[in-house]
């Protein structure tokens, strides 16, 4: 009796877990594909960084410092280009982002990223 009562349970358990994971993967995707809107682009890696929109003559976010988020709008349809700076002050590319969602450089000077989150 006990040994069916604890398989119902861990069954139950099971299928909630999948549930709660389907929901969960749903909501990463749907953050990724945003839509228009202000979003963070955070400094996620040991430098500075912010972005630069070429189509939008080369207006730029503010400076996102180590540990910090600036915000940043994204239309998906201009690229946005991604930049570090050095500690001189010399920027560094580091990657282009098309897509709404939020932003992050990762690494450091020598091993830089960035990804959606």
């Amino acid at each position: 009796m006990k040994r069916s009562r604890i398989r119902r349970i861990l069954s139950r358990a099971s299928v909630l877990a999948v549930v709660a994971l389907a929901v969960g993967v749903g909501a990463t995707a749907a953050e990724a594909n945003g839509t228009t809107g202000w979003y963070s682009l955070c400094s996620w890696g040991t430098y500075r960084s912010y972005m630069v929109w070429p189509d939008r003559g080369n207006y730029s976010s503010f400076v996102a410092n180590p540990g910090q988020c600036v915000p940043i709008y994204m239309n998906g349809t201009d690229r946005g280009d991604i930049y570090g700076l050095y500690p001189g002050g010399y920027p560094f590319y580091v990657g282009s982002a098309w897509w709404q969602a939020n932003v992050a450089t990762t690494g450091n000077m020598g091993s830089w990223d960035w990804n959606f989150f």
